[in-house]
């Protein structure tokens, strides 16, 4: 899923309206207290030393889907090129959503900006937690949900000390900025389906060749050791 979000762009439609979205599942108080740090991770397991990996369960696609619907608007309202990558087919549960984003937008009196704050993502967002990375990296937030909410949608908390009440519970966000629209498009083909960019270097790897975010590669050093591909009539 992918939208610009820039103003000559046709409004985004996605297929949840708001009248949709359960009203337990809008934004909680904002409670901004970021934490440092800057190393970088995937999956929602960002904040397991910090937080416990048992505040992190995997949430099932209908809750995951709705979060998605919830967010995208308001990271449209930062960013002029903002996506989702498009997910591997008949996954049953999810870690974390990823958000590419480029094109910080400029503040409401027009002032341009190079980048976003990370209290700006967060507030946004509605985020409780975030392990800030400045630059074209990855920042990861940490989203208060609720065992109700999660049991909404699938018999997800099987653990007794889910219910107890002093128990939080949190699903990550992950927020990639990149440096411009092309490495914005790169970067969202090459997360696509769960990891197209790690297919297609599988493939490319039998020639001799290298594919990446950033281009296509020639291994000159081991050019010999490969045959041209005979096609078939």
């Amino acid at each position: 899923m992918s939208t610009l979000c820039d103003s000559t762009s046709p409004v985004y439609q996605y297929p949840w309206s708001s009248e949709s979205i359960p009203a337990f599942i809008h934004t909680p108080p904002l409670l901004l207290s970021a934490i440092s740090g800057s190393k970088e991770a995937m999956g929602g397991s960002a904040f397991h030393t910090l937080l416990g990996k048992q505040a992190f369960p995997r949430v099932p696609p209908g809750l995951y889907s709705t979060l998605k619907a919830r967010l995208l608007p308001k990271v449209c309202e930062l960013y002029s090129f903002v996506a989702v990558p498009v997910e591997a087919p008949e996954k049953t549960d999810y870690g974390d959503l990823d958000f590419l984003v480029a094109g910080p937008k400029p503040t409401e009196t027009g002032v341009e900006r190079s980048a976003i704050p990370h209290g700006m993502v967060q507030a946004a967002l509605g985020a409780k937690h975030v392990i800030p990375v400045d630059g074209n990296r990855t920042s990861n937030y940490a989203l208060p949900i609720s065992v109700d909410e999660c049991k909404v949608f699938s018999n997800l908390v099987q653990d007794d000390s889910f219910s107890t009440s002093n128990l939080e519970v949190f699903f990550q966000v992950d927020v990639h900025v990149c440096q411009d629209a092309a490495e914005w498009e790169r970067i969202r083909f090459f997360h696509s389906y769960g990891d197209m960019g790690m297919m297609l270097g599988l493939i490319t790897r039998s020639f001799g060749l290298r594919i990446g975010e950033h281009g296509l590669k020639v291994r000159i050093s081991l050019m010999g050791h490969f045959n041209s591909p005979e096609l078939s009539n």
